[in-house]
């Protein structure tokens, strides 16, 4: 109980492990397949359900994990697992059981290539030659539909690919599989997934990623302050029932596993029982969201070293404000001037503000009184003076923000759970001059954005579609400059900074391929649809 407050007991031992507390290895596969006959398909699915990571599993080893690296001050050698996670399209639940009229959510049973208009990506006749039409998708578009995911990942990537291969093998095994289809599944396509070696947590464009991370609430055991997200900020400061860390807010569980207290729109602090009509089998589940996002580097960067020119500003500098962070993972808004590595390092301090009211001093709990030092009240940004109002962190993130539909408690009930990772090689770029390497390649690399939720309309596509893809919200100073899209026929967006409105008629982050999936908890895998 904290601060009064019930936190639900979540069964952890159902809950697939990548929705919580997530995989968060460096080496991930996606093994994308498409179902042709439905009892080979759960034959097959029943031998691998024993393989499935639970919630329960990649905690322990998660927490084992942390346990060695604060004692020895240094990434433990020799612990290593492999996860593997399964979801499903609504196509592909479809092929499995006629169990389906719990799943209301009519985004998800059409199926992202039907909602990908609503997202911004390129549709129509005039814009077929474009790589982010869905006539264009590597996998989920109109050519090559998906019915199944994998995720495997681990910390080994020889171990993994033998993993991945022992996978596909399998489908080729079963008694009456044909080896031209084989155990009634066919694969569509494969993505490896590599998180970057030579800038640890970033993506392609250089910048850390993954720092806004909401912590879920939610006991995992019968035992005192045995929370799924651990608790940083001392119990006496009363913070402690609002954040897990300095600028972590806690959400409610029910935003992100079905069947447990949701978050209230006009509330903060306490929940809501699910408004969703989503009971029995489906519980403990999550949706899935999969998209493919190439990053064109080479552009992003020849656009800021360009403008950048025109401003006044350094590479690095113009860059910041279209992230609203620096390339450390340091915030705009606490560093105006220049990087702070120490400040972007520390993930006790590189995420403590807000847009519109002053930061607080928060206490945190006595073995983290080093990070203290840096944990520290911060100015508001209400006018956007440092960090710009569309700038993609402000804009993916209002924080206390009041937006088109709300404030602060409103913005964490569009919270999402990000698990994504970056394939293809990296592009060293140098951030003072903003030039990049070669490029050996031909451009192909980006990012897996892998993102779990409850309610894919009003989280995920809400984001896309009400924020990051609108000029005026959640507040009116242009599109998301990173990942938004705009303008069907033109397809350019705005910025506005220093009293000038930037047009940018070139996309740097490309839809490749995508889908909407459900991910079922270890039960319904078992008695529904693999039965």
């Amino acid at each position: 109980m904290a601060g009064g407050l019930e936190e639900p007991l979540l069964d952890i031992n159902e809950i697939q492990g990548n929705s919580v507390p997530g995989f968060n290895k460096d080496y991930q596969t996606f093994l994308f397949f498409d179902i042709v006959e439905p009892v080979l398909a759960k034959r097959w699915l029943s031998n691998w359900i024993p393989y499935v990571s639970t919630a329960q599993e990649v905690l322990q080893f998660n927490r084992l994990y942390q346990l060695m690296r604060e004692r020895r001050g240094e990434e433990p050698d020799g612990i290593m697992a492999t996860w593997l996670n399964i979801a499903f399209s609504y196509e592909g639940l479809k092929q499995l059981t006629d169990d389906l009229g719990v799943f209301e959510d009519s985004e998800f049973k059409l199926g992202m290539k039907k909602r990908s208009g609503i997202l911004g990506d390129p549709t129509g006749t005039s814009h077929e030659q474009q790589e982010g039409h869905v006539k264009n998708w590597l996998f989920g578009g109109e050519r090559n539909p998906v019915h199944l995911v994998l995720i495997a990942a681990g910390d080994d990537h020889v171990k993994l690919k033998k993993w991945t291969e022992l996978i596909k093998e399998s489908t080729r095994q079963l008694p009456g599989a044909d080896p031209g289809t084989g155990g009634g599944i066919r694969l569509v396509f494969e993505q490896e997934g590599q998180a970057r070696q030579d800038l640890k947590g970033h993506e392609h464009f250089g910048f850390k990623d993954g720092i806004s991370q909401p912590g879920v609430r939610g006991r995992v055991s019968v035992m005192a302050e045995d929370y799924l997200t651990r608790r940083i900020i001392d119990p006496s400061d009363p913070h402690a029932t609002l954040y897990a860390k300095p600028g972590q807010p806690l959400i409610w569980p029910g935003q992100f596993v079905f069947g447990y207290p949701q978050q209230l729109r006009d509330d903060s602090l306490h929940p809501k029982q699910s408004d969703l009509q989503m009971t029995g089998w489906v519980s403990n589940g999550s949706y899935l969201v999969i998209r493919r996002l190439r990053q064109d580097v080479v552009a992003f960067w020849e656009f800021v070293r360009m403008e950048a020119q025109k401003l006044g500003l350094k590479p690095e500098k113009f860059a910041a404000l279209m992230f609203g962070r620096w390339p450390s993972g340091a915030p705009i808004l606490l560093a105006p001037e220049e990087d702070d590595t120490l400040l972007g390092h520390n993930e006790l301090a590189n995420n403590h503000f807000m847009y519109v009211e002053d930061s607080q001093t928060i206490k945190l709990r006595p073995e983290f009184a080093e990070s203290q030092k840096q944990v520290h009240q911060v100015k508001g940004d209400p006018q956007a003076a440092r960090c710009p109002f569309a700038a993609h962190i402000r804009k993916t993130n209002p924080r206390d923000e009041t937006t088109d539909t709300g404030s602060l408690s409103d913005s964490l009930v569009r919270r999402i759970l990000r698990r994504g990772i970056p394939f293809g090689e990296p592009l060293p770029v140098n951030f003072e001059t903003g030039l990049t390497g070669s490029d050996q390649y031909g451009g192909n690399r980006g990012l897996m954005f892998v993102a779990y939720m409850t309610s894919i309309e009003k989280q995920f596509e809400f984001i896309s579609r009400n924020w990051m893809n609108s000029k005026c919200e959640p507040k009116e100073g242009g599109h998301d400059p990173i990942t938004g899209q705009h303008d069907r026929d033109a397809r350019k967006r705005e910025f506005e900074l220093m009293d000038r409105t930037l047009v940018l008629d070139k996309e740097w982050v490309i839809p490749t391929g995508g889908e909407y999936f459900f991910q079922p908890s270890i039960s319904a895998l078992r008695n529904v649809l693999a039965k």
